[in-house]
């Protein structure tokens, strides 16, 4: 029969490969290599949002003119509704408070459209 390359019990060739990582010492720091990573991209910008019906003529709760500002906002009884500023901040009517669930600011452009500026 003939002898194996090595040994049969495995066990010297495990010994052996442990003394040299015994042995082993750095030669000073070592560079870690860095990787290559892009930057993500910043997302783009939301579109605008317009008001899409017609413009809004007067206030649900007091109906004052809508001028320049509107809200279209929850109110305390529950119902929503197109609120003046003053109306919005009127704790017996409005909220106050702008959000998903709670209601969206539209403010007039230069060419008469609203464009939603808040919630």
């Amino acid at each position: 029969m003939a002898p194996l390359p090595f040994p049969d019990d495995g066990i010297s060739t495990r010994n052996e490969g442990l003394r040299s990582l015994a042995r082993y010492e750095p030669q000073g720091e070592q560079e870690v290599p860095t990787p290559n990573i892009e930057p993500t991209p910043a997302p783009p910008p939301p579109s605008p949002v317009y008001w899409c019906g017609p413009a809004p003529e007067r206030c649900d709760s007091c109906r004052l003119a809508v001028r320049d500002r509107f809200f279209d906002a929850r109110t305390v009884k529950g119902p929503w509704g197109i609120l003046c500023w003053p109306c919005h901040e009127n704790p017996a009517i409005g909220l106050g408070k702008l959000g998903p669930g709670f209601g969206q600011q539209y403010d007039r452009q230069p060419d008469g459209r609203f464009l939603k500026t808040a919630g």
